[in-house]
């Protein structure tokens, strides 16, 4: 403020001497509004200055800091592991740098990795034709998720694949499955779609699912729509499953005899010990039906042997699975099964193959068609070729490719039957295209491979369970990884993509198929008879609700957890002599159960027999 020569005082601010004489007169001048003034001044522009460097600091991202982030998010390890006194203790012994906060790493740098990935998927599919893959699914909360993966097409090498979208909606139908087409190709070609570059779209059979096919194609001409073919052969072998119910019913109460009892699967280990355990069929793995079919028929007689040292008062399974085993048409059943559609099971493992030539692909379909039809003198046969026929005839988007694949060889040198719209150099990019479902091609594929397919896939997945936003959405609330979340709040956490809001939980990709509902199709339903709904009164007021005979495809113990949460009551399943798996719910929820069974699609109103006391 003052500046002295050791004679005379000097104020800086308003460059005047000030006389020294007397202390008052320097403090009089230290209160005069024009020193005041100065002064203020002077503070408002350090301040100024201040501030600008300070935010120009903040503004320059750490190299370090942004390599960091990049490394967690691709080994999978929550941003919030930083924090770790342990690991953080090891990062800064070994790199000699600070470790910043969680928040810092999850709000500064992973929303400029988000769009460093988005840019690097617009510049792959940037002058290339593409394909696309849409589906739907429900997560353990009944709430639709759905997910679009687009995969460039190239003549000579398989293209690369990517997962572009992933979003929460509020409805599945036909009308929101084409908005969510046309956002994820508005977020890959953010300066105008390419509408002629989209060729192929491949779905499941749903009848929404066409229905929103046929619409988008009114703005993509060149589009052609395909059901997956692995999935045609699944609706078979699904036929299959239903016209023999013995075999089924086999399956299925010998897998329950060695459930969870460690005695009976050491018996089985040593009476057996080269012969794998019964296999179970899996929803979400196609064929695996047909597999364990054959398998049963390879180890009949050890199979039975084993089952008949068993008391059948035990369980219930024990004696269900006696009483079958001991009839001959089961054997009989099993030795048709493996004879006439034992090629199936190979058929669907070709078809997931990564790569195959379109050709290749239409010959397999080609070649289950012949097979079938040399069945069709059987009874049995006969319904599974009609069932092959119907699926394939309303895949009108398949006929189109065979003659695609016929030119591509050489076959045919006619463009008659084909779209107009579609030309010589179109044709060429669907020599490696893919006619699977993302699911399809994820089975195909070991899980560390899949995740290792496209950078972009591995690292859009992590931003969903890091619940992390990309910058140019609005943020409702600061998000918290997902673990976080989980802990503090025992919710899954909540992720914004446009207009939705996503509920996520990494554990829904272990238990569910994100493409299971395709398994239903247009015209088969799961739940196939009725469905007893009773109330049981307990002692005094108390009151219980039992639901009998839903389907034994559906899992009854996830079915209780969801009704449990969604009742807030208490319930169990219990193993009743006469009716099998019954459901069981506290209280008097015969109104709640039927509304939920009918809302989440587990069985139509008309199933549903709702009894009195």
């Amino acid at each position: 403020m003052f500046t002295s020569d050791g004679k005379i005082l000097f104020c800086k601010f308003c460059d005047v001497k000030v006389s020294t004489t007397k202390r008052f007169l320097v403090t009089q001048h230290i209160k005069t509004a024009k020193h005041e003034q100065a002064f203020n001044q002077r503070k408002r522009r350090e301040q100024s200055i201040s501030q600008s460097l300070l935010t120009e600091n903040l503004n320059k991202k750490s190299d370090f800091k942004s390599d960091l982030t990049e490394a967690l998010v691709f080994a999978n390890i929550p941003l919030y592991k930083v924090n770790n006194l342990k690991f953080k203790n090891f990062l800064e012994k070994y790199t000699s740098k600070n470790i910043p906060d969680e928040s810092t790493l999850r709000k500064d740098y992973v929303d400029s990795i988000y769009q460093k990935t988005l840019t690097k998927i617009q510049a792959e599919v940037f002058n290339h034709k593409i394909w696309v893959s849409i589906d739907e699914t429900t997560d353990v909360d009944g709430r639709y998720v759905a997910n679009v993966i687009v995969g460039v097409l190239d003549s000579e090498v398989p293209g690369k694949v990517m997962l572009v979208n992933c979003e929460h909606l509020e409805k599945t139908n036909s009308t929101t499955i084409a908005q969510l087409f046309d956002r994820t190709m508005n977020l890959i070609w953010p300066q105008g779609v390419e509408h002629n570059d989209v060729l192929l779209l491949v779905s499941d059979s749903a009848p929404y699912m066409v229905k929103a096919g046929s619409a988008i194609q009114i703005f993509y001409p060149k589009m052609l729509h395909v059901t997956c073919l692995a999935h045609t052969l699944y609706r078979v072998a699904e036929q299959i499953r239903s016209d023999f119910p013995l075999v089924d019913k086999l399956i299925s109460s010998v897998k329950k005899v060695f459930l969870k009892c460690p005695a009976r699967i050491q018996i089985f280990k040593n009476e057996a010990p080269e012969l794998s355990l019964p296999l179970e069929p899996v929803i979400t793995r196609w064929g695996i039906w047909l597999t364990a079919a054959i398998y049963y028929c390879d180890s009949y007689q050890t199979i039975k042997k084993i089952v008949n040292k068993f008391d059948p008062n035990d369980a219930l399974s024990i004696r269900t699975a006696k009483e079958i085993i001991g009839e001959r048409t089961v054997e009989a059943n099993l030795a048709f099964i493996k004879s006439n559609f034992l090629f199936l099971s190979s058929a669907l493992t070709s078809l997931e193959e990564k790569g195959k030539p379109l050709s290749n692909l239409v010959s397999i379909i080609n070649t289950v068609s012949e097979k079938l039809a040399i069945a069709v003198l059987t009874p049995q046969g006969k319904s599974i070729h009609t069932k092959f026929q119907k699926v394939l005839d309303k895949n009108s988007g398949y006929k189109v490719l065979s003659k695609i694949s016929k030119i591509l060889v050489g076959e045919t040198d006619s463009f008659d039957g084909l779209p107009e719209v579609i030309k010589a150099n179109d044709i060429v990019n669907f020599n490696l295209c893919s006619l699977l479902l993302t699911s399809s091609f994820r089975r195909a594929l070991s899980f560390e491979r899949f995740w290792s397919i496209s950078y972009h896939l591995r690292i859009l997945f992590r931003l969903s369970i890091f619940a992390i936003q990309p910058a140019s959405v609005a943020r409702s609330q600061t998000p918290l990884p997902a673990a976080e979340w989980n802990s503090k709040t025992g919710k899954t956490p909540v992720v914004t993509t446009g207009e939705t809001n996503i509920r996520m939980s990494i554990q829904n990709l272990n238990v569910f198929d994100p493409f299971a509902d395709a398994i239903k199709g247009a015209d088969d339903d799961v739940q196939d008879g009725l469905v007893h709904i009773r109330i049981q009164q307990r002692n005094g007021r108390k009151t219980l609700t039992t639901v009998q005979g839903l389907s034994s495809e559906y899992d009854l113990k996830k079915i209780v957890r969801a009704c449990k949460k969604e009742f807030a009551c208490n319930g169990t399943v219990v193993e009743h002599p006469e009716y099998g798996e019954v459901l069981q719910l506290q209280g008097d929820q015969r109104e709640n159960i039927c509304q939920w069974l009918t809302k989440c699609g587990l069985a139509k109103s008309d199933q549903l027999k709702v009894h009195g006391f």
